[in-house]
Order: structure tokens, then sequence, then C-alpha cells
């Protein structure tokens, strides 16, 4: 499904609204579905913004759970894995606002 996304969190933390809205909204294709996950060792629903060069335009939201939909959006949250240069793997919490017509804020 085409779309366009707003990630709500930064690592994790609420941000200001004044940091919200400058935020540019993600444009690409909505993906969601189970796959294995290696660090969980178990099946997971992940979901992903991909571009029309079939690279993630945000990171993956790993255990992705829809929690709000209407006709013109939904909000989606889950786990997103960031890596530092030592490989070290960090988890935080992230919501999606996810623009799936016309209706909305523009970017």
């Amino acid at each position: 499904m085409r779309c366009k996304v707003h990630p709500k969190l930064n690592r994790g933390m609420h941000m200001p609204r004044s940091w919200y809205v400058r935020q540019r909204m993600m444009p690409g294709m909505l993906i969601i579905k189970d796959v294995r996950d290696q660090v969980r060792k178990r099946h997971v629903r992940v979901a992903r913004v991909v571009g029309d060069d079939g690279a993630d335009v945000l990171l993956p939201l790993y255990g992705a759970e829809v929690i709000a939909v209407n006709a013109d959006w939904m909000v989606i949250t889950g786990i997103e894995r960031h890596e530092d240069a030592a490989r070290v793997v960090t988890e935080y919490a992230q919501s999606w606002w996810v623009l799936v017509s016309n209706a909305g804020p523009s970017d």
C-alpha cells in the first residue's frame, strides 16, 4: 500500500510537538508481514516502508501492531533496532502515523 509515514518518537522518547511537526513525512510502500526473527528466535510481525528503489526508508518495526485505523490513516507501534559501530543492537519503542490517502497534513 502506498503511503506517507511520520515517526512519532525519537529513540523511544516522546518529543515536543515543535520537533514532531518539523519532521518530513517519508513516502513509500508499507509492507507488514510475519518473518523469522533471529534475535527473538521466533516469528514476529514486521512493518517496513520501502522506497521505489527497494531500500527501507525507515528502520523496520518489529512486533508491529496496528493500534488505530480509519479510512485515511493508521497508527502502527513496534520496536526499532539501532546498531552502532561496535555492532551493539539497541531496541527502542516507536510509533508511526501512516497516511494512506490524500487527507491530513502535507509534507
